[in-house]
């Protein structure tokens, strides 16, 4: 699977914050009742791990409620 966005400059943290969502995506749409997210970078891992409730301060986190 291929990963293709117009993010023009962005910090590294919101590209692994959109392919990790774009996977929950597919994982969703593929009906899987759980899933085991694996990443090499720590904030990213305790961004998603924090956006539950939706306390955050990026709305691209807060997407994560709304996909899973």
């Amino acid at each position: 699977m291929g990963y293709n966005k117009n993010l023009c400059k962005c910090l590294i943290f919101h590209v692994e914050l959109w392919g990790t969502l774009n996977c929950l995506t597919l994982i969703r749409y593929m009906s899987y009742d759980g899933v085991r997210i694996q990443s090499n970078s720590m904030e990213v891992v305790k961004a998603i791990q924090n956006s539950f409730p939706p306390s955050s301060n990026y709305a691209l986190v807060r997407l994560f409620n709304t996909c899973w």
